[in-house]
């Protein structure tokens, strides 16, 4: 007996939402693979919820169901909480989230090269975001406003803050980046008035400073 779970992407689920829509199912043995034993399929489960907020329960990948006090993994349409003293690791490529709170420790796994905050994002005064792995610099994306009380290292070659924001936003907040530096910064603020209101002072961008388009 194999149980199988898969879940439904973002694009898939706006394509659903609201329709009525029909699944097939389909089990092929066609011996390519050597002799298989008969097989059928039943105990059809189909679970929807609304966008939710999930907060870390342990230390663990963002992809692994037991970091999360729902017990399963968020999704685009979500919100997350990282609790103080716990480190959730992006283990997906481009990772995307509604909002985050980081109280406890936010890093990137080897693969990974971005997360995606569609709404705010704020990092307590206990919080740290490590957007790098090792060496290599990694890609924050932050549309709504950036609070950060706490600590984040954008510091290594090729890290990236882009501020994709279709409102105005705010970077600001009593804590700090690290080494006082961000490796690579881009405004894009879609807004009719593409304001950003920096509120950081003496950050010394190390690499690439790029206004696509904002006000700052």
């Amino acid at each position: 007996t194999t149980n199988i779970s898969y879940t439904l992407t973002t694009a898939q689920t706006a394509f659903c939402m609201g329709q009525t829509r029909r699944l097939i199912f389909v089990w092929k043995n066609d011996g390519a693979g050597g002799a298989n034993p008969p097989a059928s399929i039943d105990n059809i489960s189909l679970i929807s919820r609304n966008a939710g907020t999930f907060v870390s329960i342990a230390t663990g990948n963002w992809t692994v169901p037991s970091t999360w006090d729902i017990n399963t993994a968020p999704t685009a349409g979500d919100s997350v909480v990282i609790t103080a003293g716990h480190t959730v690791t992006i283990d997906v490529a481009s990772q995307t989230i509604a909002k985050a709170t980081v109280n406890g420790t936010l890093t990137y796994a080897t693969a990974p090269t971005s997360l995606t905050v569609a709404g705010n994002l704020t990092v307590g005064a206990t919080g740290a975001i490590d957007a790098f792995n090792g060496t290599t610099g990694k890609t924050l994306i932050v549309s709504g406003n950036l609070t950060n009380n706490g600590t984040i290292d954008l510091s290594k070659t090729s890290s990236v803050l882009s501020l994709t924001g279709a409102n105005a936003q705010t970077v600001g907040g009593t804590g700090a980046f690290a080494s006082s530096t961000i490796a690579g910064l881009t405004f894009n603020n879609s807004n009719a008035v593409p304001t950003i209101n920096w509120n950081f002072n003496n950050i010394n961008v190390s690499g690439t400073l790029n206004f696509t388009k904002g006000w700052v």
